[in-house]
């Protein structure tokens, strides 16, 4: 009697066991990831992250993302395995995957990595930043780490342009031929006014905006009139030098004669690029170019033009515009204390309170590369 006891306390035990083993909540499986696996390369801007899941008991679970760079940071919370992420800059990236079911139970996956493909090779090595009292050197050598190469001190510098033959500086009542190399004076003469800009095409031509349009010859310096309109931008292509003028529009200069025509605008012309055999313009309500086509925007400062592409500054927001048919905005960036922008290549160059490298090869997404915080300017040496 008391062995039959014994086997059915036994028997019964097992059936209490059994019965709370089935009942008994199993935590979530271990995310794994699908994509990007640790240790990717060269994974693409935007991307959608996908990992495995799952619970053993068949629970509803939720997944919560963590993504970051130097920090791991809480990025969202989903029901779903994949999650879209558009990356912000170029470099190496981390992330996990946190997995709950409903009755609090968790799973922590591997912390995993992944990086970017490198960002595109510079055109150029450096380009040159007109400061206040002096030119300095920016080695853009490397887009993601932009520094300051050299500084050259040159009291009361307002624009500086390169051509095939050497630099040429220009300041208030002065204009100096540069060693291209150096950046030291070769020559200096005195003029009748502040110079706003300088170009060369032939002659060495100086817009001094209430005191008009100069040139002189850099073989025997020695400056001349040609306009006592207003001249503010220039830009010069084949024997042609562009001049914004104000209310007047553009003046285009032959340089073989040194005559001097007006294309008509109704507009006040702030400056002017040539570029892909158009000429393109700014002015207090946008962008346009010559054969009519024309965007409005407002607050503009500074504008560059690769081709039909054009990049222009408003207020601190850099618009990447389209001009191969008909005006159309591509994207936006910011740019936070921006005061003129330069286009070499792949990249497009803002400086002001900041130094920015932004990567432009693809206009629809641009991803600002670099910053450096210590190097300030007023605008770039053109050429």
């Amino acid at each position: 009697m008391r062995r039959k006891a014994f086997v059915s306390l036994i028997f019964l035990t097992l059936i209490v066991i059994l019965f709370g083993c089935s009942n008994y909540n199993r935590p979530p499986f271990k995310p794994i990831a699908v994509y990007p696996k640790n240790k990717d390369k060269e994974v693409p801007f935007d991307l959608t992250l996908s990992w495995k899941g799952g619970d053993p008991d068949g629970d509803a679970v939720t997944y919560e993302v963590y993504f970051g760079k130097s920090e791991l940071e809480f990025l969202a919370e989903t029901t779903l395995t994949t999650l879209t992420v558009h990356l912000s800059s170029y470099g190496t990236y981390k992330w996990k995957v946190v997995a709950k079911d409903p009755y609090g139970r968790i799973s922590e996956s591997d912390t995993w990595t992944f990086s970017t493909k490198d960002p595109p090779r510079p055109s150029t090595s450096e380009v040159i930043v007109v400061g206040e009292d002096e030119i300095k050197v920016v080695d853009v050598s490397n887009p993601l780490n932009p520094t300051l190469e050299k500084v050259v001190s040159m009291p009361g510098v307002t624009s500086v342009y390169f051509d095939k033959e050497g630099a040429y500086a220009a300041g208030c009542s002065w204009v100096s031929k540069l060693d291209k190399n150096t950046l030291h004076e070769v020559w200096k003469e005195n003029t009748p006014g502040c110079a706003e800009d300088v170009t060369t095409n032939k002659y060495v031509f100086l817009s001094m905006e209430e005191d008009g349009l100069e040139y002189l010859d850099p073989l025997s310096p020695d400056s001349s009139s040609i306009l006592d309109e207003y001249s503010k931008g220039l830009d010069s292509s084949f024997d042609k030098v562009y001049v914004a003028a104000g209310a007047g529009g553009i003046y285009e200069v032959d340089t073989s004669t040194l005559k001097v025509s007006t294309i008509t605008i109704d507009k006040w012309i702030l400056d002017v690029k040539w570029s892909g055999n158009a000429l393109y313009f700014i002015s207090g309500s946008g962008v346009g170019r010559t054969n009519g086509d024309f965007y409005n925007l407002e607050n503009l400062k500074s504008f560059d033009v690769n081709e039909y592409k054009v990049y222009v500054l408003s207020g601190e927001i850099l618009h990447m515009l389209d001009f191969s048919e008909y005006p159309t905005e591509m994207s936006s960036i910011t740019l936070e204390g921006a005061k003129d922008v330069k286009v070499v290549g792949d990249y497009i160059y803002a400086v002001g309170d900041k130094f920015y490298a932004v990567d432009v090869s693809n206009p629809r997404k641009p991803i600002i590369t670099g910053v450096n915080e210590s190097i300030k300017g007023l605008r770039f040496a053109q050429n």
